[in-house]
């Protein structure tokens, strides 16, 4: 998405994470737009959305989490 090759710096790491944060604020507006909790889910990385699970996890929606191990190290 961002193209970026090699090692994040600290600042990269932070616009990923809070481009995750984006995603889940429009999940969260259709969950009060009228979809269902029940059949609602999201999918997020450990890695760059820790707080996103933590949200959703205490909130009660469905979580999925990649397992796979990344290509690329990250800082």
């Amino acid at each position: 998405m961002f193209g970026w090759d090699g090692i994040f710096t600290p600042e990269q790491v932070a616009e990923i994470a809070a481009a995750k944060r984006v995603i889940y604020d429009g999940f969260a507006a259709a969950v009060d737009a009228g979809v269902e909790k029940s059949k609602a889910g999201i999918l997020v990385d450990e890695q760059f959305g820790t707080s996103i699970l933590r949200d959703v996890s205490a909130a009660g929606y469905i979580t999925c989490c990649p397992a796979e191990k990344t290509s690329t190290e990250r800082v």
